[in-house]
């Protein structure tokens, strides 16, 4: 017996398949509405892909798919603005930050007239290594 988890992800990825094109489309306008910090609904993103191709979004359940949680985190929910979806809750995203690699500014060593840093060996002046 299958859980309504997984039922969940079932079809989302049927529907995702079902709408490929126009989905990664969301995706994508989804990105760029959230850069700079921004907070991001559904919402927005079918005004914006209405207002970019002339027509609406309409990727039924793959509209589930446009916020995947490894690049989006859910900060809130709002009641929706549009009038189908008659003031139902929808969540309000923002991007997660990319995670970044830690830079060590590391000594720099001189042996026979090379200067090298003491961390990766690499020759330079003054270098910045994840050797660390």
């Amino acid at each position: 017996m299958e859980t309504g988890e997984q039922l969940k992800l079932e079809g989302m990825e049927e529907a995702a398949q079902t709408h490929g094109l126009d989905l990664v489309r969301a995706q994508l306008i989804a990105q760029v509405l959230g850069m700079g910090d921004m907070l991001v609904t559904a919402d927005d993103v079918r005004a914006e892909f209405l207002k970019h191709y002339d027509r609406e979004l309409d990727i039924g359940n793959g509209m589930g798919s446009v916020f995947v949680r490894k690049n989006w985190s859910c900060v809130g929910r709002i009641k929706s603005k549009r009038p189908e979806a008659r003031s139902r809750w929808i969540s309000q995203w923002r991007r997660k930050a990319p995670a970044r690699k830690q830079v060590i500014h590391s000594d720099v060593g001189f042996v026979d007239g090379t200067r090298f840093c003491k961390a990766c060996s690499q020759e330079t002046e003054h270098c910045i290594c994840e050797s660390r």
